[in-house]
Order: structure tokens, then C-alpha cells, then sequence
């Protein structure tokens, strides 16, 4: 009896302990790691986490227990992770020409950024759940730096057998279902796959850390995922207030102003601001440090965007006179001509690990190398701010440096924040998203695409992205535009100019009463916060409108009447 007893303990004992998800507390940097695949010294007193579980019955090959293991550090911008893989064989996928690198040797990093773990969603569920995952290229395992839309570094240090990574994460990157930054002083779901394939033939042998299947893999719910905890990490210190400051004119053509955010409390734990720009009865564009370049007359108004989830923001409006505009102005995507050769800069950028990309003769011209997929060269545009639910017109010119039947041109808006969403419908898109694939062929031809941004959420990360990998022949791309439908019409028509908007809305700030005038008989009418989310509509009664807007929050308000151009009132 005693022998059963003890039994039915040990096995209670062994359940329990197999129930329990793996801890790790990771140290503050004292300075920072550098991406570059190498274990430099400062990684030596760093305590190591193995990765020694197999994912379900998975057998790979990953040397002696202790020999494959990741190890971690933080600082206030980020998560630093390098990872040591004791592989016999190294065998990714670009050396086979394989388009799916995922089955083949790779390394996956999942984080969980929710204050509820258990929820039982993945990467493709819900905001809040991340996979961090880069394919292995012929040339980005020496130690080469890449980057992603979202702020994410990494580097390969790889050769025939064992090999080395390393990875930042920024916090930016890491933001809860509600759009806030991981709470650093609380615990963080984390995992960690290394896929293991010793040949041609892809076996997807998974070493893990914490999930070893009991649910499902962590990319489709990470409710059995580690956690970690940041030692000496504080609370977030949320943006309060922002006020936007600068000159309020501009009065020659395609002049630029400087506009300044100014973040309280001065303790908030990011202090960075997403800057867009509504366009009233004027255009303009604006990049990613405030710098606003002026489109068509009117006025604009220019709004700064707290980071952190809290979705504070502070706005400033904008007069603009003197200017002539022209097609390349009014499109939303920045730099599509690509008027100066040399390399490729900002605000377009080269990314993946195969190939290089200059600008020639006006046009970037992509050489793909070999190896790897799709992915694998990318030209991104980010930082762009398009509206939800009104239609655009995509346009770009394409075209190979031979003569080919035909090789495919990938191109799609994804949104590196929510799981690289394909956050438009297109109904020429792939599945009817904002994803489309081309036949290109050595004649140049210009391809036109219609997309509407219907999937919008506060945390989305605007990106465009060309893929061109995994093709044999290379590619010019050229004169890049993304209109809207309203001034897609407006150019084809031959107006150049932006036609003042005679709607006026008053009194403006309002408490009460909203009044709109020349609306319209019938006319739609919808108003939208700040966050591009509608909170009102309804049908005018005749020529002029009135709403009543007491029931909204104080805060900055945007009408728009039948979807033309948006005017700014405050309550």
C-alpha cells in the first residue's frame, strides 16, 4: 500500500512540476549588447536558459543538455537576446532554394505582452502576441545588422554546424491588446523554438523552451509559454498631456516646417509621438521627426500621438498658400520617382538578407541574388499615414533587366504591429486583402491596384513592402504613388490643383451644436476622434446641417461629409 502511495505521490509530483511554466529574471544592461552574432564578454556572467524540451515527440539534434540556450538582458529601450544552437548539421532553407524557410533550421521568438497569459490566442488572434522569426540568407550569417518595420535588429554568425544569433526587441514593439507598452515591471509570456532540419528533406525538428505542445505550438496559442521578468524594471509612466508647437504658416511652394512635441510628465516611460497630418481644406505631409512639407493651399492640421497606448495627443493647425501642386505631392507614399541615383534611402529602405538595391537611370533597380523566399529582398516604405474606410489607388511601374516570360512582383500593405496584418481590402488583392502579385516581364508597365483600409486599429504600424525575392531574373521598380481615389479622379481629370473646401463647420470649439454648412440635401455626415475611429453619422436635412456632439468627450474631432475632405473641430 505504502509502494502505491508513494507512487501516485511521485507521479502527482512529476504532473505538477510538469504544469509549471519556466521562469527567467532578466538583468538591466549596464551597457549595451552589440548585434553582431558574436558572445561578446559582457554576455559571460549573463545566466543561460536552456533550450533542452522537445516539441511533442520531435527529436532534434542540439548537442549536450546545456550546449543550446538563450540568455537575455534589458534596458529602458529594450529586450536584448542572443541564442547559442549546438547544431550538428546547419541546413536552412536558402540552401535548398526552399520557399518554405519556416520548415527548415530557424529560430522562433514568441512574446506575450497581455496582463492576462491564458486567453488562448497566438500570433494570428489577437493583438498582444508576437513572434520574432528571420529566415536564414546566403549572405546575412557573418554578422550582418538587419532590420524590420518594427524597430526589431538581428545577426547570424552561422557555418556548418553551431551557430549564434542575437536579437533587440524594442518595447515599442511590444504593446497589449489595448495598445499599451508591456508593463516592464510586470511578467512577460516568452518563448523560444529552434528548429532543427539536417537535410534537404525538411523534418522541423523543434527544441523548445517552455511549450512543448500539451495545447498547441506558441504561433497559435501561447497560453503555454514561459515567463520573464525584468529586474528593476519600474511601472510605465504614461503621457499625460502633449502640446505641439512650430510656425503655423507656409507660404512658399513645397516649403517645410519644423514642429515640436512637447511630452509631459517628464517622467513618462516613452516619450515618443506617431505624427500624422488631417487634411482639411489644404494638404501636406509630415515624416516621422515633425517635419511638415506642405501640398495644396488650405489648412491642415497637424497631430502628435503619444506611443505608449495612452493615445494622448496635441495638435496644431497649419495655413498653406503659394503653392503649385503636382502628381508626385498629392500621392501618400513619399519618394516614388526616385529622382537621384545612388543608393536606396529614406523614406524607402532595403530589407531581408539577399541582394543588393541602388537607384538607377531613376528607378531602383533590385538584384535579387539567390536563396531564400519572397521575402528575402524587400523594398518598405513605413510611416505613412493613410485614412480608414476611403478608397485608394495604388500605381507603380515594373519591369525586368531580361527577356522573360514573366517573374512575380509582389507588393502588399502589412502591419508589423498586429502580426503583419494585411490590414486593406483590395478586390484585385490576394484574398481579397491588400496583397497582390504581378507578372512582370522586361517591358516596363505601369500596374494599378484599388485598396481600402478597413482593418485600421489605434496600434497599426503603416507599412508598404515590395518582395522580390526567390526569382531568378532582376527588377526595376519605378514611380510609386498611392492616391486617393478622390485625387486619383482629380488627377486623371487633368485638375492639378486641390480645390478649396466651401463646407464650414461652426461654432468650432463647440459645446452643444454642431453647424454644417453647405453640407448638402441627404448627405452623409460621419465624425471620427483623433484615432481615425467613427464615432457618429447620420443624413443631413437639407443644405445645411446641424449634429449634436454633447454626448462626445472633450478632445480634437474630425467631419467628414460623403467621404470627401476631413475638417477638424474641437469640443
Amino acid at each position: 500500500m505504502n509502494k502505491i502511495f508513494t507512487f501516485l505521490l511521485s507521479m502527482l509530483v512529476c504532473a505538477f512540476t510538469f504544469a509549471q511554466k519556466p521562469t527567467a529574471a532578466i538583468d538591466k544592461a549596464t551597457t549595451a549588447p552589440q548585434i553582431d552574432g558574436v558572445i561578446d564578454e559582457l554576455w559571460a556572467s549573463v545566466p543561460k536558459n536552456n533550450i533542452d524540451k522537445a516539441y511533442l515527440t520531435d527529436v532534434p539534434t542540439l548537442g549536450d543538455l546545456g550546449s543550446t540556450y538563450w540568455k537575455a538582458l534589458w534596458d529602458d529601450n529594450g529586450i536584448y537576446i542572443l541564442i547559442n544552437v549546438n547544431d550538428d548539421v546547419f541546413a536552412p532553407g536558402y540552401k535548398y532554394a526552399a520557399a518554405d524557410n519556416w520548415r527548415y533550421d530557424m529560430i522562433e521568438v514568441y512574446f506575450d505582452a497581455n496582463f492576462t497569459k491564458n486567453d488562448n490566442k497566438g500570433v494570428n488572434d489577437g493583438a498582444g502576441h508576437y513572434q520574432v522569426a528571420f529566415n536564414f540568407a546566403a549572405n546575412n550569417i557573418n554578422g550582418e545588422l538587419g532590420t524590420d518595420g518594427s524597430g526589431v535588429k538581428y545577426a547570424f554568425k552561422a557555418g556548418e554546424g553551431p551557430y549564434v544569433a542575437e536579437y533587440f526587441v524594442p518595447f515599442s514593439k511590444l504593446k497589449d491588446s489595448d495598445g499599451n507598452i508591456v508593463d516592464k515591471s510586470g511578467e512577460i509570456g516568452f518563448d523560444m523554438y529552434v528548429i532543427d532540419s539536417d537535410s534537404d528533406q525538411p523534418e522541423r525538428k523543434r527544441a523548445t523552451w517552455a511549450n512543448t505542445g500539451a495545447i498547441a505550438e506558441s504561433y497559435d496559442v501561447m497560453d503555454d509559454c514561459g515567463i520573464i521578468t525584468l529586474n528593476g524594471a519600474e511601472a510605465n509612466v504614461q503621457v499625460e498631456s502633449i502640446t505641439v508647437s512650430g510656425p503655423t504658416e507656409i507660404t512658399e511652394d513645397n516649403d517645410t516646417i519644423r514642429l515640436v512635441a512637447s511630452v509631459l510628465p517628464e517622467n513618462a516611460t516613452a516619450k515618443t509621438v506617431n505624427w500624422s497630418v488631417v487634411n482639411g481644406t489644404g494638404k501636406a505631409h509630415i515624416n516621422a521627426t515633425g517635419l511638415l512639407t506642405a501640398v495644396s493651399d488650405g489648412t491642415v492640421t497637424v497631430v502628435a500621438t503619444a506611443a505608449d497606448g495612452s493615445f494622448v495627443t496635441g495638435s496644431l493647425d497649419v495655413n498653406i498658400s503659394g503653392q503649385v501642386t503636382n502628381k508626385a505631392e498629392l500621392s501618400v507614399l513619399l519618394g516614388g520617382t526616385f529622382d537621384t541615383d545612388g543608393p536606396i534611402a529614406a523614406p524607402w529602405s532595403k530589407g531581408g538578407g539577399v541582394g543588393s538595391g541602388s537607384i538607377i537611370d531613376g528607378a531602383v533597380y533590385a538584384e535579387v541574388g539567390t536563396g531564400g523566399n519572397q521575402s528575402a529582398f524587400q523594398l518598405t516604405q513605413n510611416g505613412f499615414v493613410v485614412e480608414p474606410d476611403i478608397p485608394y489607388v495604388l500605381i507603380f511601374d515594373a519591369w525586368t533587366d531580361e527577356d522573360v516570360a514573366s517573374r512575380v512582383v509582389v507588393c502588399d500593405f502589412e502591419d508589423p504591429s498586429n502580426s503583419w496584418e494585411r490590414y486593406g481590402d483590395s478586390p484585385d488583392g490576394l484574398s481579397g486583402k491588400s496583397e497582390w502579385n504581378d507578372a512582370v516581364t522586361n517591358e516596363q508597365k505601369t500596374y494599378t491596384h484599388t485598396v481600402t483600409f478597413t482593418r485600421i486599429k489605434p496600434t497599426t504600424a503603416h507599412n508598404f513592402i515590395f518582395q522580390l525575392g526567390n526569382e531568378e531574373s532582376n527588377v526595376y521598380i519605378d514611380n510609386v504613388f498611392l492616391f486617393t481615389e478622390e485625387d486619383y479622379n482629380k488627377i486623371l481629370s487633368g485638375v492639378k490643383n486641390v480645390a478649396q473646401n466651401a463646407i464650414k463647420l461652426y461654432p468650432n470649439p463647440v459645446v452643444g451644436e454642431l453647424n454644417i454648412s453647405q453640407a448638402g440635401v441627404n448627405a452623409k455626415i460621419c465624425i471620427y476622434n483623433a484615432l481615425g475611429q467613427k464615432v457618429m453619422e447620420q443624413l443631413s436635412g437639407g443644405i445645411n446641417a446641424k449634429v449634436n456632439v454633447s454626448s462626445l468627450t472633450k478632445g480634437v474631432y474630425f467631419v467628414k461629409v460623403n467621404d470627401g475632405e476631413s475638417l477638424r473641430f474641437i469640443k
